[in-house]
């Protein structure tokens, strides 16, 4: 479990430069405010449940086993977003960004 913790949070360091770094990057400025407010609402929204759900998983299964899950799940979910290709092709060029040159003509 300790390997699995290890390269989780590897994982999740990964994609916590990435995502940012993607929103600021393909989300105009004059709206990146209120759609970081949404996906944070979006991405706490569900914390109540998990809260809600892991006293009755544990007591049916056990902690160890409940705990190795939720490592497997972030470990898959945050292994899979680095290697998403909209995702690598939007930061290199984000679509409201005109290039200098353009402009120039």
């Amino acid at each position: 479990m300790a390997v699995v913790t290890a390269l989780s949070g590897l994982a999740t360091g990964v994609q916590a430069v990435l995502f940012p770094t993607a929103m600021q990057t393909v989300i105009p400025p004059q709206v990146l405010a209120r759609v970081t407010s949404i996906v944070l609402l979006a991405s706490e929204a569900g914390q109540p449940i998990g809260y809600a759900l892991a006293g009755p998983a544990g007591t049916a299964f056990g902690a160890h086993t409940v705990l190795a899950a939720g490592e497997l799940g972030m470990l898959i979910a945050s292994s899979a977003f680095p290697v998403l290709r909209p995702l690598r092709t939007e930061i290199r060029r984000p679509s409201f960004v005109t290039d200098v040159r353009d402009s120039n003509r």
